[in-house]
């Protein structure tokens, strides 16, 4: 809970609200691609891309990262680690890499 504060303090992450976990988010502005344009699937210039990193509350607790590579897919979620989640907070990019 320290590391994801710290996250929050730094600017790079904002709190969402959720009842059942605390949940922080980061977001990266990523450059559409042409194909993706168009397709007409996207037609915005840009888009966001979204990692975020929860601690679950309940019985038992769990960390869990989800990720949003674009609008147009799915988000993901697994289970994390604590070594990987203090990775994820201090370079949340690489998820997408």
């Amino acid at each position: 809970m320290e590391a994801m504060r710290k996250a929050l303090d730094s600017g790079a992450w904002e709190l969402v609200r959720n009842d059942y976990a605390t949940t922080i988010r980061w977001d990266q502005v990523v450059q559409t691609p042409e194909s993706i344009r168009e397709k007409g699937i996207w037609t915005d210039p840009t888009y966001n891309r979204h990692v975020f990193v929860s601690v679950v509350t309940g019985h038992p607790w769990s960390l869990t990262l989800g990720t949003s590579r674009a609008p147009w897919v799915c988000r993901t979620d697994s289970t994390l680690t604590f070594r990987r989640a203090f990775e994820i907070l201090a370079r949340p990019e690489q998820v997408f890499q």
